[in-house]
């Protein structure tokens, strides 16, 4: 009989230990003599181009993959071998058609599945893969900050304090500390509509 797969979503803002919290988790797998393996965009570099880094420094070799349609066809073959999937910063795959579905699938053939990813964007709305994997994860870990700003309230939000442009690509709005902040809900500035 197969064992049953799980899927696993890590969300919440930034530094709030996502990628931690992930390493972590794959790091109990491999103690159990799991297979495991990490996937990240293929632009995200900021600490390590070979490996998922978190904010303090703990580090997991990683596979770098297109946020592109390409990548669902990279990640079904590339699983096979593997029992354990992981997925760093999923919200980069938002408008990847069908990534929640794969994810979905993998965690149905026995695969153990994890996602981390930010719980929203930086206005505060819900990214379209998170809203998509949530309903269907076994587990979902909601982190939260301290709050930037005030440090005293608990962030759930990501605020981006940096210069951007309109319309700039996920690849484009990669960044840390200089670019962004977790944000409680009184301090996170809404973005002002017409």
């Amino acid at each position: 009989m197969a064992k049953p797969g799980r899927l696993v979503v890590i969300i919440g803002p930034m530094f709030a230990g996502k990628t931690t919290k992930l390493i972590g988790e794959l790091r109990k797998e491999q103690k159990r003599k799991r297979r495991t393996i990490v996937f990240k965009a293929d632009f995200d570099s900021r600490y390590s181009s070979a490996e998922v880094v978190s904010h303090d420094g703990v580090k997991v070799p990683a596979y770098r993959i297109p946020t592109t349609q390409k990548s669902l066809g990279l990640i079904r073959k590339i699983s096979e071998s593997y029992e354990v999937i992981a997925l760093d910063e999923g919200h980069f795959w938002t408008e990847t058609e069908g990534m929640a579905d794969l994810l979905n699938e993998l965690a149905f053939s026995s695969k153990i599945v994890y996602v981390s990813m930010l719980s929203t964007g930086m206005w505060g709305e819900p990214f379209k893969i998170g809203k998509e994997l949530i309903p269907l994860a076994d587990k979902v870990y909601s982190l939260e900050a301290k709050c930037a700003k005030c440090g005293k309230g608990n962030a759930i939000f990501t605020q981006r304090v940096a210069p951007y442009k309109e319309g700039a690509s996920m690849a484009d709005m990669v960044g840390g500390a200089k670019e962004y902040q977790p944000r409680c809900r009184l301090c996170f500035e809404q973005r002002k509509m017409g």
